[in-house]
C-alpha cells in the first residue's frame, strides 16, 4: 500500500512555523502529516488545540495503532516516539535521545522486539 506522508520535527521554539504551515495547508490534504515537538517530558502539550485553532486539517496526539487518515495531523504524545507502519501509528517510550549529553542510537534486542511488537512499554 502506498501512502503519502510528511514528516516534521521541531524544537519548542517551532511552535509558531508548525501554526504558519498549517494555516498554509489544502482543505483537502491529500497525506497524513506527522509532527515531533521536542519538549520535556514534563510538559503538556498544547500542539493539537493550537494546529486546530490554526488551520483546516484536524489534529491529534494519535493512539496507539491507530489508524492513518489522510488529511489529519498526528502530532506525538510528550515523552513518546512515534513510528508509522504500512496503515496505523505505533507508540512507545524508548531511549532518550539525548541522555546527559549522550547519543543513543543503537537499540536493544529487548527494544527491537518492543518496537516489532508496537508495544507501548518503557524499553
Amino acid at each position: 500500500m502506498r501512502r503519502d506522508i510528511i514528516v516534521i520535527g521541531a524544537s519548542a521554539g517551532g511552535v509558531e512555523a508548525l501554526r504558519t504551515l498549517a494555516n498554509k495547508l489544502p482543505a483537502e490534504l491529500k497525506a497524513a502529516l506527522f509532527v515531533v515537538l521536542h519538549i520535556p517530558p514534563s510538559h503538556k502539550s498544547l500542539l493539537p488545540e493550537i494546529l486546530n485553532a490554526s488551520g483546516p486539517s484536524p489534529t491529534i496526539h494519535p493512539e496507539h495503532k491507530q489508524s492513518i487518515e489522510t488529511g489529519r495531523i498526528y502530532v506525538a504524545p510528550p515523552d513518546h516516539h512515534m513510528l508509522v507502519e504500512a496503515d496505523h501509528v505505533v507508540l512507545w517510550r524508548g531511549p532518550k535521545e539525548n541522555n546527559q549529553g549522550r547519543q543513543s542510537t543503537r537499540y536493544s534486542a529487548r527494544q527491537r522486539k518492543a518496537i516489532k511488537r508496537g508495544s507501548q512499554e518503557s524499553c
